[in-house]
């Protein structure tokens, strides 16, 4: 587990992604997983909507 920094590319990624309904930041979430690239093994949440956002731009998910 790492922190980073939301950067402004980001934040424009995040609000290209669909669907419209999807939260703010489960979009800034997603971006920022996305930026990562082959550096992120899998993005772990407990949040199904989330996990459904991130599975549809094809990132790797798995609810605890």
């Amino acid at each position: 587990m790492a922190e980073i920094a939301v950067d402004r590319s980001a934040l424009d990624l995040a609000a290209t992604l669909p669907p419209q309904s999807l939260r703010s930041l489960d979009a800034i979430h997603i971006a920022s997983a996305l930026a990562l690239g082959a550096d992120l093994d899998v993005v772990v949440a407990y949040d199904g909507r989330l996990l459904d956002a991130a599975v549809a731009t094809g990132l790797t998910t798995q609810a605890p």
